[in-house]
């Protein structure tokens, strides 16, 4: 007995996520940050759940789940406590930034365009906008766009994204690469167009 009461007792105490009676909104916060961070995903959302039935306007606990559970692959829900955020605060660039990604990894491109689009309209210096370099949006962008076959903006913004200044090589070789994909595509799409036009 002794020796499951010290397994146990060490477990929680290595294992990152320990629940210490938290009793308050930010006790669960926390807890649920400590929880995602040793990947415990389950717990997390739980704790960040807690936070938000004990205070509803709780942004950052809203910001965390929509986050974790984008990070398990539950999109929609990713996108729903991504969108219970931005009614406290439209501005919070983060949250937009996991909708519209949430949304891209649900295949669900024209509403992915059009949630990057709106963070690209975001004033750069709010103390929120994390996307300064806007690197990941404008690659989301091209991304979506090429995948609803609008080509030319998925070029603009996929050549946009390549010129910028803060650009990794290996990133800028990807981006090279998924532009040249679309611009192949852009031209077969082109070419039976005008095939069928000749018929």
């Amino acid at each position: 007995m002794m020796r499951r009461v010290i397994w146990l007792i060490v477990f929680l105490l290595t294992s990152g996520c320990a629940a210490l009676n938290p009793n308050s909104a930010d006790d669960y916060y926390y807890e649920g940050l400590n929880c995602a961070k040793s990947k415990n995903f389950d717990s997390s959302i739980v704790y960040f759940k807690k936070a938000i039935a004990e205070k509803p306007d709780f942004i950052n606990a809203y910001y965390m789940l929509s986050t974790v559970y984008y990070r398990v692959g539950k999109y929609a829900e990713a996108i729903n406590c991504a969108d219970q955020c931005l009614k406290i605060d439209k501005d919070f660039t983060d949250c937009m930034m996991v909708k519209a990604d949430g949304y891209l990894s649900a295949r669900q491109y024209y509403e992915a365009a059009e949630a990057y689009e709106i963070i690209l309209k975001y004033e750069p210096n709010k103390n929120n906008f994390i996307y300064k370099d806007k690197a990941p949006v404008l690659f989301g962008l091209g991304i979506a766009y090429g995948f609803t076959e609008d080509y030319s903006k998925s070029l603009s913004a996929l050549t946009q994204c390549r010129n910028l200044k803060d650009v990794n090589p290996i990133s800028k070789n990807i981006i090279s690469d998924c532009r040249d994909l679309y611009r192949s595509l852009a031209v077969e799409a082109e070419r039976k167009k005008m095939k069928s036009e000749k018929k």
